[in-house]
């Protein structure tokens, strides 16, 4: 027997169900299942909701969703989530292109501050579903309704860089996802430094108040550089690996690196044709 958070769970798994075959093209098939169960290596864990888009019989898209009616555990949510977007393609062999996850969470008030007050813990992967009007809403929709002074980020400071804490995130989710560079917004990291090197002023300025002001603006400096600091790892590691593979000799494109990047990758390249190993080849 189903208790009445069981209930309420089943009920929104149901209605976001109805809601994507309603908004699916007539011309593609789709194949839903419920509590799909995945294991990979010994991690272990199931999945709400998978809906699989065919067109003329090819698999176009696979869907995971992570379904969530509150958010009392907010740490164990975005873990179970990262968990499935990582572990199912693997475990069923599909493709990382053809398979996207989303983290859909009940719209009400009660999560919406929530996801307020947290917002570094949730990424553009994250939706709002009202299954009573079938209205969703992703997180840059909530901000854009949200009255300016409820929201926690970015208004701080009189901003002359365009670059948002959200786009920071939006990059960073998207190069943890693609197993090569991705192709970087215009002047990003002229932009991304314009921006931290603002939070900085502003937070040397305000160094010695004890005010909410200070105290949002540090708190959002600490968290833009934790961000980048992040990027930064990633995006390098596959440059570090890509000079190595081109030593090795295999193709490489370098088509979505920037000219500093692409200088980078050239010189570890050379350094690596320097080393000990071209010194005691045979000649």
């Amino acid at each position: 027997m189903q208790g009445p958070k069981d209930s309420k769970h089943a009920e929104l798994v149901q209605k976001f169900k109805q809601y994507w075959q309603e908004k699916t093209e007539d011309s593609k098939k789709i194949l839903s299942e419920l509590e799909v169960p995945y294991n990979y290596y010994g991690e272990r864990g199931f999945i709400d909701l998978k809906i699989e888009e065919f067109q003329n019989n090819e698999l176009e898209k696979c869907m995971l969703f992570e379904m969530k009616t509150s958010l009392q555990d907010i740490g164990e949510t975005t873990r179970q989530f990262k968990r499935m977007r990582e572990y199912f393609p693997e475990s069923e062999n599909i493709h990382p292109n053809k398979t996207k996850s989303q983290l859909i969470i009940l719209d009400n008030s009660e999560n919406r501050e929530v996801i307020d007050k947290h917002r570094d813990y949730f990424g553009d992967y994250t939706y709002l579903f009202n299954p009573e009007n079938q209205e969703i809403n992703t997180l840059q929709d909530l901000e854009q309704k949200t009255p300016k002074d409820n929201k926690n980020e970015d208004y701080t400071i009189k901003r002359e860089s365009d670059l948002t804490y959200e786009d920071g995130i939006d990059v960073w989710e998207r190069e943890k996802e693609e197993k090569l560079p991705i192709e970087l917004p215009e002047k990003y990291y002229e932009r991304l430094e314009s921006y931290i090197e603002e939070l900085q002023e502003v937070k040397h300025d305000l160094k010695d108040e004890n005010t909410k002001r200070s105290r949002r603006v540090t708190k959002q400096h600490e968290r833009v550089q934790k961000i980048a600091d992040l990027f930064f790892k990633e995006r390098y590691k596959k440059i570090v690996l890509m000079a190595y593979h081109r030593f090795l000799g295999k193709t490489m494109t370098t088509q979505t690196l920037t000219d500093e990047e692409i200088q980078l990758f050239e010189e570890l390249i050379q350094t690596l044709k320097n080393g000990p190993k071209e010194k005691i080849s045979p000649t």
